[in-house]
């Protein structure tokens, strides 16, 4: 990206520091996207363990996301030509990357309640030798009652 940017002469302009927080947010968003396929596949119902994963996964999500200053640095002091962290365009640089760390905790807000995540399996599904014994159990009640009531 650098590269490009400078071949263009757009090297030490805001540009290079939005692209930047948007290479990370693309990045972090495949990443994210990876970590919850793999979480929905492991965990097929909403219990304990779908409420500690998310936990887990939103505190390594917010533990990246407090680096993303430092992670995207190069890009941004290049950017911002050497300017001090007061100045306009590092605050610019917070404001994209305070946004993108709301985009992507949303995305995981999202998916933890159910609106973007698969539909998790049923209990008979999950468990099919207890269902099958539960309806003979039923079956087997029911033939019972009827039988008296003859």
């Amino acid at each position: 990206m650098l590269s490009k940017f400078a071949a263009k002469g757009r090297s030490g302009s805001g540009a290079t520091i939005r692209a930047a927080v948007q290479i990370f947010e693309e990045r972090t968003s495949g990443a994210l996207d990876t970590v919850l396929a793999e979480a929905a596949k492991l965990i097929e119902h909403r219990g304990k363990a779908w409420t500690a994963a998310m936990a887990g996964i939103g505190d390594a999500l917010q533990q990246h996301l407090s680096r993303a200053r430092e992670v995207v640095s190069g890009p941004i002091r290049v950017g911002n030509r050497g300017g001090s962290p007061d100045d306009a365009a590092s605050q610019a640089t917070d404001g994209l990357i305070s946004d993108a760390r709301e985009r992507l905790t949303e995305r995981l807000a999202d998916f933890r309640d159910g609106w973007t995540a698969p539909v998790p399996k049923h209990w008979k599904d999950r468990h099919p030798f207890w269902y099958a014994v539960g309806l003979l159990v039923i079956g087997a009640i029911i033939g019972a009652i009827a039988k008296t009531a003859i």
